[in-house]
C-alpha cells in the first residue's frame, strides 16, 4: 500500500486512490526527495536547537559569574575564614600572671607551669579507641570526649592543665605522635586556703572570678601568646607561627601580714570548734594606717580547688555579713554624749532595777542595777544605761553620729562584695528607734564597718578608711603605691581618751575581762546581739557574740575584731569572742614587736623623790616643774609603807596610785577580789593598805583619770610623806579636761592621802 502522506495531506499533484469498482490506481511515490517548505522546517529547528544551546550556555556563565561575585566581593571574610578554619587554627596562651604578695614580699598567689594536653584531629589513627584511652587516664566523660574530637575542627583541647600524675597517664597509654602537651601557666596558691576569700580564684581561662584576683584582673592578668598552626590539603601540619608573644602581667603587694593571718585564720577555726558557731570572721588592722594585717573568714575553702566550694564557703564574712552589733554599738552611743558634752564618765545613772519603759515598751536588762556611774554602764554594758543617754541625746543627733562614724556605707576596703549595711533614715525612725539603735538593734553594720569606727577612736578621732592593696610592682620593677583616701575627724582627741579609759575598765572590770593580755593596756568592748528568728521576734537562743578593741590601749598599734554567728552553749561575747581576741592580738602585737606597757619603775637609789621616777604610762601632772614633768603615778615598789604591808600574812596590799589593771593584778596575788569605780588610777582603796582581811575580801577602789600635782603640796605634808615614796597628791586650781573644779575633785583625795601617809608606818607599831 503506499504510503500516506506526511502531517495526513496529500500533496495536489497526488490524488486520493479510487477504491470504488476495483482496485486502486498504484503510482510510484517520489522517495528520496523533500520539498523546499519541509528543508526550510529542518533549518530552522537546528537553529533553534543552537540558540537554546547557547542560552544555556549563557545562563550557566550569568550562574557561575554571579557566584563568582558573591564569594569574591559579597562574601569574601566569610569564605576566607571557612578556608582558613580548614588549614590552620589559631591557639591563645594565657599569658603569666602576676603574683600577690604579703607586706613582706612573701607569695600568696602565683604562677606556675603545667601540661596542657591537646590532639590534631586529622593525626588520629582511631578517634574512638584515642577518646576512651584518654577519657580513662583523665577521668572523663568517654561520649563526650569523643563528640568533642570528632567536630572538624584541626585542634582541640583534651584537657588544660592537668597534674603531672595526669601526665604520666597519658604517657603510659602509648598514643605519641597523636597526643600533644602544650605548657601553660597555671594559678597556684603555696598556702592553701590562707587568705583565700581576700585573694579569691581564677579560672581555667585565665580569667579571676572572685576576691582579689577578679578585683584586679587587668592589672594582674598579662597578655597571652597566640599561635598559628597550618596544615596542607591531606591534613599534615606545616608551620608553626607565634603571632602575639606573651606579655606577664603586674604583681600585687598586699597589707597583710602572713604571719598575723595565719594566728587569726588558726585561732578562728578553733573558736568556731569550741564553740560549734555556723560563721566567723576576724579582723586585725593598724587603726593610724588602715593597714588590714589580717582577714579570716569561716567557712573557708582552698582557692586551689575553688570548683567544689560551695557559695557558703566561698562567701566573705569579714565584708559581706551584715548583723545587728548589739552592745559593741553602744561606744558610738558613748562618744556621741561625750563629744556633745551630755555626760561625764563619773555621771550616775538610774538602771531602774534592771528595766526601763520606752513608748510603753519594757526593755529589759541582763543583770539587775539600781543605779551605776556611767563608766559602770559602759565596764557592765547596762542596756537601761546606755538607752537614757540616747534618750538624752535624740534622734538626729545620734542619727548623725552613726553616719559619721561611717555606718550605712561601704568602707571600699578593695574587695567587691561589700555590704553597706542598713541605717534607715531619720524619717523612717520610729519611737522606740533611738533606745534600740542606742544600745545596737534597729542597725545591720559588717565586721569591717565596725573595726573601722573603734579605729578613729585608737587613732585619736580620726577616721582612716580600711585598705588591703599596698602598691602595684609592674613587670620591669617599677613600684606604683596606692593612694590612700582621705581620713577625717570624726570626735575629738579628748573624746577618745575618755573612750579608752572606759573601755580599758570593760577588760579590767567589766564584761571583757577574758580580753586582757599579759604586759599589755588592752581597751575593748563586748557584744552580744540576738538574731531575728524566723517569726520576726528577737530569737533567744540564736545570737551573734563579738569582741572589738585594741592595744596598747596607751598607744594604739593593733585593733581587732572578732565576730562568732550562732555559738552553741556559752554565748556571751565576753565568753567566746573575747578570748580568741586576746591570743590573736598577743600573737599579733609579737610580730609586730610592740613593746609591753611599763607599770613599774625600779627605783633610783637615792634616798630623796626622784621626780624622773614619777614617769608611768605616759600621763603628766600639771604642775609646775623646771628640771622634768612630772607624771603620776609613781612606781608602787617606792613606797616603804607598801613593801611592809605585802610581807604580812593576810594584810592587803597597797594599790594607791597603780592602774585598775595593776591594783587588780596586785591585790589577785593575795587572793582578793575587786570592785571599781572610775577611771584612770587608783586614790583611795577599803579596806586601807596593811589592814587584815581574808582571803576572797572584796576590795573597794575608786579611780581618778586626772592626776594631781605633787608640787602644790604644802611643805608640811611633804615633810610627813615617806621619803622614799614621792607621791602626794595635791589641790590643783583651775578645771579639768572635762570642765570640772579640780578643788572639789581631790578634796577627799588628798584627805585620805594624808591618813594613808601618816597613819600606815604607825600601823606598823601597834600591837597585833
Amino acid at each position: 500500500m503506499p504510503g500516506r502522506p506526511r502531517n495526513g495531506l496529500w500533496p495536489s499533484s497526488m490524488q486520493k486512490p479510487e477504491t470504488v469498482g476495483g482496485p486502486p490506481a498504484i503510482r510510484e511515490p517520489l522517495l528520496g526527495r523533500k520539498s523546499e517548505g519541509e528543508a526550510m522546517s529542518g533549518e530552522e529547528f537546528l537553529q533553534r536547537r543552537i540558540r537554546r544551546l547557547l542560552l544555556a550556555i549563557c545562563l550557566a556563565g550569568a550562574v557561575v559569574l554571579a557566584r563568582l561575585v558573591e564569594i569574591q566581593l559579597l562574601r569574601t571574610n566569610t569564605f576566607q575564614k571557612r578556608a582558613r578554619s580548614q588549614h590552620e587554627a589559631t591557639v591563645r596562651l594565657e599569658g603569666q600572671r602576676g603574683t600577690i604578695t604579703d607586706r613582706n614580699g612573701r607569695e600568696l598567689a602565683a604562677s606556675i607551669e603545667v601540661d596542657s594536653v591537646f590532639v590534631h584531629p586529622w593525626q588520629l589513627k582511631d578517634a574512638s579507641r584515642t577518646a576512651r584511652l584518654l577519657a580513662t587516664a583523665l577521668g572523663m566523660e568517654p561520649g563526650a570526649l569523643q563528640a568533642r574530637i570528632l567536630q572538624h575542627h584541626p585542634f582541640v583541647w583534651i584537657k588544660r592543665k592537668i597534674s603531672p600524675a595526669e601526665r604520666e597517664r597519658i604517657e603510659r597509654i602509648g598514643l605519641k605522635g597523636e597526643v600533644h602537651f602544650a605548657r601553660e601557666s597555671k594559678r597556684f596558691y603555696p598556702r592553701g586556703s590562707l587568705g583565700a576569700h581576700a585573694l579569691g580564684f581564677v579560672g581555667t581561662d585565665g580569667v579571676g572570678l572572685e576576691g582579689l584576683e577578679k578585683d584586679f584582673d587587668g592589672t594582674i592578668r598579662g597578655e597571652g601568646a597566640s599561635f598559628i598552626v597550618l596544615r596542607d590539603a591531606k591534613g599534615g601540619a606545616i608551620l608553626q607561627q607565634v603571632q602575639e608573644p606573651a606579655r606577664p602581667g603586674a604583681s600585687i603587694e598586699l597589707t597583710l601580714d602572713e604571719t598575723i593571718q595565719h594566728a587569726a585564720e588558726e585561732e578562728l577555726d578553733a573558736a568556731m570548734a569550741r564553740t560549734r558557731s555556723a560563721k566567723g570572721a576576724i579582723i586585725v588592722a593598724d587603726p593610724r594606717s588602715g593597714d588590714v594585717l589580717a582577714i579570716a573568714s569561716r567557712p573557708g575553702f582552698d582557692p586551689n580547688r575553688f570548683s567544689i566550694a560551695s557559695a557558703a564557703q566561698r562567701r566573705n564574712i569579714a565584708i559581706g555579713e551584715r548583723y545587728e552589733p548589739g552592745s559593741t554599738f553602744k561606744i558610738i552611743t558613748a562618744a556621741t554624749g561625750l563629744e556633745e558634752g551630755r555626760v561625764r564618765p563619773s555621771e550616775w545613772f538610774d538602771c531602774g532595777n534592771g528595766s526601763i519603759v520606752v513608748n510603753t515598751v519594757r526593755i529589759r536588762d541582763h543583770h539587775s542595777y539600781s543605779s551605776l556611774t556611767f563608766s559602770d554602764v559602759i565596764a557592765k554594758s547596762s542596756n537601761v544605761g546606755i538607752i537614757r543617754l540616747g534618750l538624752r541625746l535624740g534622734a538626729p543627733l545620734l542619727h548623725s553620729y552613726v553616719g559619721r562614724f561611717g555606718f550605712g556605707q561601704s568602707t571600699e576596703v578593695g574587695l567587691s562584695g561589700e555590704a553597706e549595711g542598713i541605717v534607715n533614715s531619720l524619717p523612717r525612725w520610729s519611737a522606740l528607734s533611738v533606745a534600740s539603735v542606742s544600745m545596737g538593734q534597729e542597725i545591720l553594720v559588717t565586721p569591717i564597718q565596725m573595726l573601722q569606727a573603734f579605729s578613729a577612736i585608737a587613732n585619736g578621732g580620726i577616721l582612716t578608711p580600711p585598705h588591703l592593696v599596698k602598691a602595684v610592682v609592674l613587670p620591669d620593677g617599677r613600684r606604683i603605691e596606692t593612694p590612700l583616701r582621705p581620713s577625717r575627724r570624726v570626735v575629738s582627741t579628748g573624746t577618745t581618751r575618755t573612750l579608752t579609759a572606759l573601755m580599758e575598765q570593760v577588760v579590767l572590770s567589766g564584761t571583757g575581762q577574758a580580753a586582757a593580755i599579759e604586759g599589755y593596756r588592752v581597751a575593748g568592748k563586748t557584744g552580744t546581739a540576738q538574731k531575728i528568728g524566723p517569726d520576726g521576734r528577737y530569737s533567744h537562743s540564736q545570737h551573734v557574740s563579738s569582741f572589738i578593741g585594741f592595744a596598747p590601749a596607751g598607744a594604739p598599734k593593733v585593733a581587732a575584731i572578732v565576730v562568732l554567728d550562732d555559738p552553741k552553749g556559752a554565748y556571751y561575747g565576753g565568753d567566746v569572742a573575747a578570748p580568741s581576741f586576746s591570743r590573736v592580738m598577743a600573737r599579733a602585737l609579737e610580730r609586730l614587736r610592740v613593746m609591753p606597757d611599763e607599770e613599774e619603775i625600779p627605783p633610783s637609789g637615792s634616798g630623796k623623790p626622784d621626780k624622773t621616777q614619777f614617769a608611768s604610762r605616759g600621763r603628766v601632772a600639771l604642775g609646775q616643774v623646771k628640771e622634768a614633768p612630772l607624771q603620776w603615778p609613781p612606781s608602787p615598789p617606792l613606797l616603804s609603807r607598801a613593801s611592809a604591808a605585802d610581807g604580812v600574812s593576810g594584810a592587803v596590799p597597797d594599790v594607791f596610785g597603780l592602774s585598775l589593771r595593776g591594783a587588780v593584778s596586785r591585790l589577785a596575788e593575795r587572793g582578793y577580789r575587786a570592785v571599781s569605780s572610775g577611771n584612770g588610777f587608783v586614790v583611795t582603796q577599803d579596806p586601807l593598805a596593811g589592814s587584815q582581811a581574808e582571803e576572797g575580801t572584796v576590795c573597794r577602789l575608786l579611780l581618778s583619770a586626772d592626776p594631781p600635782d605633787v608640787t602644790l603640796l604644802a611643805a608640811a605634808d611633804l615633810q610627813r610623806m615617806p621619803v622614799e615614796s614621792g607621791r602626794a597628791p595635791a589641790v590643783p586650781a583651775g578645771t579639768g579636761s572635762d570642765g570640772r573644779n579640780r578643788r572639789e575633785v581631790w578634796a577627799r583625795t588628798v584627805m585620805e592621802a594624808r591618813i594613808l601617809m601618816v597613819a600606815a608606818p604607825r600601823r606598823r607599831h601597834e600591837p597585833g
